[in-house]
């Protein structure tokens, strides 16, 4: 069972020319990071029960408890989308929907722009990448942690509109 994958940086020129208008539309609106362009996010979209027994097991999404499929998608301050993957099973999670999307490469050759390493920004659902930054995790967060992931939040508010 495969995504459909569509091709990041679709809008390669366009992307590039507003890499730095994108980072600082970010840092403006969080006061956090100043080199994010953008958010990844994953999504459930609740499906009719399936009649067949496997195929229930497979889309039922025990978070949401409903039986779905699953997108994801990076998306810019401005709302354009720079990638988008799915539909996944339900069950998994937004890691697996990542993973399987082949995306890790192209972030890696895309996010390096006139020598400065952009990056984006995803909830606990993804790991820390070179380009991709997350959500501080734990009970034992700094101030200045804390403080950071309630500036990213207000921001990648964005993604979440998108859907």
């Amino acid at each position: 069972r495969s995504t459909r994958e569509v091709t990041l940086f679709p809008y390669t020129t366009l992307f590039r020319s507003n890499a730095s208008r994108y980072a600082q539309a970010v840092h403006s609106k969080s006061n956090g990071l100043d080199n994010c362009i953008g958010f990844i996010d994953g999504t459930v979209l609740g499906i009719a029960r399936p009649g067949d027994q496997d195929i229930q097991r497979v889309a039922y999404n025990g978070h949401k408890r409903k039986h779905a499929l699953k997108f994801q998608v990076i998306l810019t301050p401005d709302g354009l989308i720079l990638h988008s993957a799915g539909p996944i099973e339900g069950r998994r999670h937004d890691w697996t929907l990542y993973c399987r999307s082949g995306i890790d490469s192209q972030l890696e050759e895309n996010l390096m722009v006139n020598g400065i390493q952009f990056c984006i920004y995803g909830d606990s659902g993804y790991n820390l990448r070179p380009y991709m930054e997350v959500t501080y995790q734990g009970s034992n967060l700094s101030e200045e942690q804390r403080s950071l992931n309630k500036a990213m939040a207000a921001s990648r508010i964005t993604v979440e509109w998108n859907f």
